[in-house]
């Protein structure tokens, strides 16, 4: 704990829930506007999370921007254990509507995750009532993390 307060300085939020901690940031990350999350478990670091809060008026640039994350960690971490494309309305899928919009909707949600060594690194998109939530977590596999998105 103390090592993520030395590195960062005052979290804007601290939040305790049983023996987890989780101490929240603004943050620049890659030129992109994020809430990132420290997730300390039994004063532990468990993971840590990223949220972009950057708004784009054009919603594909969220598809963009995801699709560009996921082929950077391919490139650099190896083949994810899987890459979930899921439509819950197939008719957005048929109508061959833009993917940004599919996604604000609540129609379309991607998610990937890979494994290095002992640490798990998960990339989702996913939104509903035009609100995205554009989220990465890196978690060490060793911990049990039960609060994970």
């Amino acid at each position: 704990e103390t090592v993520v307060l030395r590195a960062e300085g005052r979290p804007l939020g601290r939040e305790q829930s049983g023996d987890m901690e989780f101490l929240r940031y603004h943050r620049d990350v890659l030129g992109k506007k994020c809430l990132v999350t420290y997730v300390l478990v039994g004063r532990k670091l468990a993971s840590i999370r990223l949220h972009l809060l950057e708004r784009y008026a054009n919603k594909d640039r969220y598809v963009t921007d995801y699709n560009k994350i996921r082929e950077f960690l391919s490139a650099n971490v190896g083949e994810p254990r899987y890459n979930n494309v899921v439509w819950k309305d197939r008719a957005y899928a048929e109508r061959g509507e833009n993917l940004g919009t599919a996604v604000t909707s609540g129609s379309l949600s991607l998610s990937s995750a890979w494994a290095y060594r002992d640490t798990g690194l998960r990339l989702s998109l996913s939104g509903e009532n035009s609100e995205i939530l554009f989220a990465a977590e890196i978690n060490d596999l060793k911990t049990k993390n039960p609060a994970s998105f």
